[in-house]
Formats: C-alpha cells, sequence, structure tokens
C-alpha cells in the first residue's frame, strides 16, 4: 500500500513539475533577431507595465503611454501623452545587437490643448522647446512574447513596447508628415 502511495505521489509531482516547466516555456522570452529596415512605418506603444498574456503594454495613469513611430530608416518621432499636452519628440535611430538605440534630438514640439475645466476661449497652443537635464540617448532592447515582437528599457524607468496590430501606422506617419507639428519639428 505504501508502494503504491508513493508511486501515486511521485507521478504526481512529475506531473506538477512537467506541466509548470510548460507554461513557463510558453510565456518565455526568445531574444529576437532585428533589422532596421523592419521598423520603417512601424509605431510600437509603450507603457509602464506588460501584460505577457496578451504582450500589450499598458498604463493606468496620465502621461503614463506613448507611441514611437519609425518614419524612415533614420528618423523617428516620439510622442507622448497627458490629458492637457503631449509631447512630440525626434531623433535619429539604429540597431545593433538586437537593440533599437534612439538619440534624441534637444529640441521638441508641445501641443498645449486646453482641457474643459479650463477657459473655452483658449486655444490649441504649440511650443517648440529645449529638453534640459535628460537622457538624450536610450537603449530598447527586443525580445519575442509568443510570437508578438515587443520591447523594454533598462534603467531607472522600465519601460515596455508592443506593435498594435489595430494600429494603421503607415496612415498615421503619412498624416504626420503633413502635420504643423512635423513642419516644426524638421
Amino acid at each position: 500500500m505504501k508502494c503504491k502511495y508513493f508511486l501515486f505521489l511521485i507521478v504526481f509531482i512529475s506531473f506538477l513539475v512537467a506541466c509548470k516547466s510548460r507554461s513557463k516555456k510558453e510565456d518565455s522570452i526568445i531574444v529576437s533577431t532585428l533589422d532596421k529596415k523592419d521598423l520603417i512605418n512601424t509605431t510600437i506603444t509603450i507603457g509602464p507595465e506588460f501584460d505577457s498574456v496578451s504582450s500589450k503594454a499598458y498604463g493606468e495613469c496620465d502621461c503614463c503611454m506613448s507611441d514611437l513611430s519609425f518614419i524612415d530608416e533614420n528618423k523617428f518621432i516620439y510622442v507622448t501623452y497627458c490629458l492637457d499636452n503631449t509631447d512630440y519628440l525626434k531623433g535619429i535611430f539604429e540597431v545593433k545587437n538586437n537593440s533599437i538605440i534612439l538619440n534624441f534630438d534637444s529640441m521638441y514640439v508641445n501641443r498645449f490643448e486646453p482641457t474643459e475645466e479650463l477657459d473655452s476661449k483658449e486655444k490649441v497652443e504649440y511650443r517648440k522647446e529645449k529638453m534640459h537635464d535628460i537622457n538624450t540617448k536610450v537603449v530598447w532592447k527586443s525580445f519575442w512574447n509568443k510570437n508578438n515582437f515587443c520591447i523594454y528599457s533598462e534603467g531607472a524607468i522600465k519601460e515596455y513596447g508592443y506593435i498594435d496590430s489595430t494600429y494603421d501606422s503607415k496612415r498615421f506617419i503619412s498624416d504626420f508628415k503633413s502635420d504643423t507639428i512635423y513642419k516644426m519639428l524638421f
């Protein structure tokens, strides 16, 4: 009787270990092979949290979410969203060792849009400003999560990014190139 119980216990533990290791393997992050040309006309949504089940970055606070758009083989636009303003930053990028290296220009455009609480007579305002005391170089590591291309930043502030398949990046970039903000940045 003890032998049957012991055998059952060994089989049960083996089953649990096998299931747990299979689950870890399915959720594992595999380093991708990244090519610069694959990023052109692509937008990556960025946030401070990452859901490994859906392979999506998210943030549930003001000024948490951003978009990173690669507009050609060298230039990018980084857009940060807040309730009453949006910042548009530009720069050049390179790809090395499965990492995306963003080199930000020190000038950026701030789009201030009055909220309902403010005087409704205020209009949308565009301001070209200079960044101070900020790291102008950011490195994003690429990885694959459940067959989805993702990125993450290392450092004091950890963020994640993913390509949203429902987002029309080519149209966004095309429309953006004819926008006032694009003309101010470039």
